[in-house]
């Protein structure tokens, strides 16, 4: 340990003329701590991309039965889902504001999660700049 209380780490690499050189630089606590919040918050981003990705496929299919829905004819009985899977007869003017309640609802869940995402798309870019500019080439922050 230095007296900075840091760790110093000795990277190998061969200097122009040939002969090994020595590269020193130093790892504080705050590195770790650094590479570990990238690792959970890239984790909370992939996360994110799945739930928003599953929500606006709800919102599809909402979406879709708000149109079939249109389309039926006014003397067919409607069926829609509720609580528990179980099929219900409503009033074709209740269904309808059923789904675009619901799919209100929906939208304003991915605007939620997509807020979220773009707070942890930021977070990550001062991440990935402090950790480049402390470990340069010897860290990789990228997707493979």
């Amino acid at each position: 340990m230095s007296k900075s209380g840091s760790r110093t780490s000795r990277h190998w690499s061969w200097c122009w003329c040939g002969l090994p050189a020595i590269a020193t630089f130093d790892r504080t606590s705050l590195s770790p701590q650094a590479i570990n919040q990238f690792g959970r918050l890239n984790t909370r981003m992939h996360e994110l991309e799945d739930e928003i990705k599953e929500k606006r496929s709800q919102h599809d299919q909402l979406d879709d039965a708000a149109n079939e829905l249109i389309l039926a004819d006014d003397d067919e009985p409607v069926r829609c889902a509720t609580v528990a899977a179980r099929l219900t007869s409503a009033p074709r003017q209740a269904s309808h504001e059923l789904l675009e309640s619901r799919k209100d609802a929906v939208a304003d869940e991915i605007s939620e999660l997509e807020s979220q995402l773009g707070t942890i798309r930021q977070t990550l870019a001062g991440l990935k700049k402090q950790l480049y500019a402390r470990f340069g080439g010897n860290i990789n922050l990228e997707e493979n």
